[in-house]
């Protein structure tokens, strides 16, 4: 129940304290404190606590301004409201004084009861709603004082539990630093055995006459042991991470808890153990995804995805790691780009290890992440495009860019950590999908990633072909029994065997492996071998390729077409494959090849029948990377190259061929239509053969020099 109102009468006249204390009494339930002068009234203040003041202005000694200036200057009485009496003949005066030093109303004497104790009532009014008010703050302040000392309880509970997960946190990562030890001494003792391995190996190749038998059992030997590596460390990555990821799981219950009780001081430490744990599980990963790599245990998990879904959700997933270096992100990717048939988890990898490398190497820079739809080939493929303007690199460094376990250098490593493995892996994802991955930087501004694949990606666009001496063979038949046949056979043979289970990944990898001869059914699920064959003689570069027909019945000679090199009934007499693989010369390095490197379609066909026609064989490629990506299995014995060309140029192939020991000695004739600079005279001095200019060679001279080449190089 609220207290009585205390309030403090002050007037030098006895009698009108009396009549004020009386009509006060009379009308209201309140308590009358009396002072007979201001100096009383100060003390009486001092000591009790008073809700209203009723103060007369002309008192001797010190008058009511004066009282009522201390009264406001006093921290205790300041808020307590004031009401000033006064004589009428001053009333004006004395009313604009009260006013500016604090009071609340002003009354002139003699004073109207009716209107005094109305107005004394209104104060008691608000004088009483903040009573109740401050009954109700000190109740809220009992119930809140309660509250917090049941949390201050159980935060203490909480800190010795912390505690406790802290040196469980500590034991275990003390024992997953002794396990990573030893197993590092593990790798180092097998990789000093299989060092040893070797070395005993080429010993003994250098002594026995079995040379073939001593070099197959030592490549079998080390293709084990290097199995048995890779597997070792795909156990040894699920081995942590198991531990690991109940450490994550723990952090995040006490950072749930920690930020709920608004514990400050204890979410920074735990958002740090957090994003450690993270970084580590992320670290483990990647060993474990190139150990799977190297083991051949990487497989495609094909599905249909919205691409800007995909791309919206590694965006929000890789914004901490933007927004850590004050970087920002633009993204350009069209949201009715629709949807691509891959493995969703392997390209939004690529995506975020190349996005989250940009952040890395970029500090208080912008980040693009670009999307895009593309045509190459006559078929669909999907480009993204990563740039930034942070550190940029070397050529050197671009040169070992994608080598697992390999950053640019030690400085890189010690300022920005990291274990080398992410362009590596992502390149293997790429390669993996039949896509292809490229980066092009400035060292200290910029680098731009490129990665392109193919709208549907199909399982059978991964393949490795084994350098061999005879060819290329392309098998393009839905038959699992006869294109195992055909395999085993050809590959027997000496020949490198590329197999197709349709007419649409026949034709790519066509475009892509360039094969010395295509096998083709003529009775294909999903394309008619018919239209397979007249799709790849419309295309230039592949039209001149021996195309040897295959079908189940004899009637289907009947149906031979313009184009098709020649005709073979199943079953295949193996007798008579092998009479038209020599027939047309496939796999035969009697006749010298040449390779036309030109991206000007007219001139690249001229060039090509004129070479033909003097009895030389062509391979034909539209720019410097395909001709480099083909070296190895055509073995060309000249190169005839034009400097100015898309993607790659005559200058940057040039460049690669010279570095390897096995292409760096063929020949070279450059053909140009441009006018070369002093500087790129200088550059091409002692790479090429000859620099001729497209508009005023002789053809004669040309072929005359070729044969000249070839020979001088044999």
């Amino acid at each position: 129940m609220p207290k009585k109102v205390q309030i403090l009468i002050v007037d030098d006249n006895k009698n009108n304290l009396f009549s004020l204390e009386s009509l006060l009494k009379e009308h209201l339930n309140v308590d009358i404190i009396q002072a007979d002068s201001g100096e009383l009234a100060l003390q009486i203040l001092q000591k009790k606590m008073v809700d209203l003041i009723i103060l007369d202005v002309q008192m001797p000694n010190m008058d009511g301004f004066d009282t009522g200036k201390i009264i406001r200057a006093r921290k205790k009485t300041q808020n307590i409201p004031i009401v000033f009496l006064t004589a009428a003949y001053k009333s004006k005066e004395f009313q604009q004084r009260g006013f500016s030093i604090g009071a609340v109303d002003y009354l002139t004497k003699p004073i109207e009861s009716n209107q005094l104790i109305k107005k004394i009532k209104v104060y008691l009014g608000f004088i009483k709603q903040e009573q109740l008010h401050h009954q109700e703050l000190d109740s809220q302040i009992q119930k809140r004082t309660f509250e917090l000392t049941q949390t201050n309880q159980k935060l203490q509970n909480e800190i010795i539990q912390r505690q406790k997960i802290e040196t469980q946190l500590q034991e275990a990562q003390n024992r997953l630093e002794q396990r990573v030890e030893e197993r590092t001494a593990e790798l180092l003792t097998i990789n000093q055995q299989l060092q040893k391995e070797i070395n005993e190996r080429k010993a003994l190749e250098a002594k026995l006459l079995d040379a073939k038998n001593t070099a197959e059992n030592a490549r079998n030997s080390a293709e084990a042991a290097n199995l048995s590596k890779s597997q070792f460390l795909a156990n040894m990555s699920h081995e942590l991470r198991t531990p690991l990821n109940a450490i994550i799981g723990y952090n995040e219950i006490l950072l749930e808890d920690a930020e709920e009780l608004e514990l400050t001081n204890f979410i920074s430490d735990l958002q740090k153990i957090n994003i450690a744990s993270k970084h580590l599980l992320s670290l483990i990963t990647d060993v474990l995804d190139i150990a799977k790599i190297e083991a051949g245990k990487m497989e495609l998990h094909l599905q249909t995805f919205n691409i800007p879904n995909l791309i919206q959700d590694v965006v929000n997933s890789i914004h901490p790691l933007i927004e850590k270096k004050a970087n920002i992100l633009t993204v350009k990717c069209d949201k009715t780009l629709g949807d691509m048939s891959a493995d969703m988890t392997k390209v939004r990898q690529i995506i975020w290890n190349l996005l989250s490398n940009a952040a890395k190497f970029t500090e208080n820079g912008t980040i693009c992440l670009e999307v895009f739809p593309q045509t190459k080939n006559n078929e669909d493929w999907i480009t993204f495009c990563i740039s930034d303007d942070g550190i940029g690199m070397t050529a050197e460094q671009l040169e070992k860019l994608f080598n697992p376990f390999t950053q640019a250098d030690a400085s890189t490593v010690r300022k920005y950590g990291g274990t080398g493995l992410g362009l590596a892996i992502s390149k293997e994802f790429t390669e993996l999908m039949g896509g292809e991955i490229s980066v092009v930087s400035e060292f200290g501004h910029s680098s731009k990633f490129t990665v392109l694949l193919p709208i549907i990606v199909s399982e059978q666009d991964h393949f490795s072909l084994e350098e061999c001496g005879n060819g290329t063979v392309l098998v393009i038949d839905n038959d699992e029994i006869m294109r195992d046949v055909l395999k085993n056979y050809l590959t027997q043979l000496g020949y490198a065997v590329a197999m197709a289970t349709g007419g649409k990944v026949g034709i790519k990898l066509a475009k892509k492996l360039r094969p010395d001869v295509i096998l083709l059914d003529v009775n294909l699920t999903d394309m008619n071998g018919w239209k397979v064959l007249s799709t790849l003689r419309s295309d230039p570069l592949l039209a001149d390729i021996p195309i040897i027909m295959m079908s189940g019945e004899e009637s289907e000679k009947k149906k031979i077409a313009f184009g098709v090199t020649d005709y073979l009934v199943k079953p295949l007499p193996h007798e008579q494959l092998v009479a038209i693989l020599e027939k047309y010369h496939i796999g035969d390095d009697s006749q010298d090849l040449v390779m036309v490197v030109e991206d000007d379609l007219v001139l690249r066909e001229v060039m090509t029948n004129r070479l033909k026609n003097a009895g030389l064989r062509v391979f034909k490629a539209e720019n410097g990377q395909v001709a480099l990506e083909q070296l190895d299995q055509k073995k060309p014995k000249l190169i005839l190259l034009d400097l100015r060309m898309p993607i790659m140029d005559g200058f940057t192939f040039l460049s690669h061929l010279r570095k390897n020991e096995k292409w760096n000695s063929i020949p070279v004739v450059v053909l140009t239509s441009s006018h070369l600079t002093p500087e790129e005279q200088e550059h091409l001095q002692g790479d090429v053969a000859s620099i001729l200019k497209k508009d005023d060679y002789k053809h004669d001279d040309l072929l005359e020099n070729i044969h000249q080449l070839i020979t001088h190089s044999k």
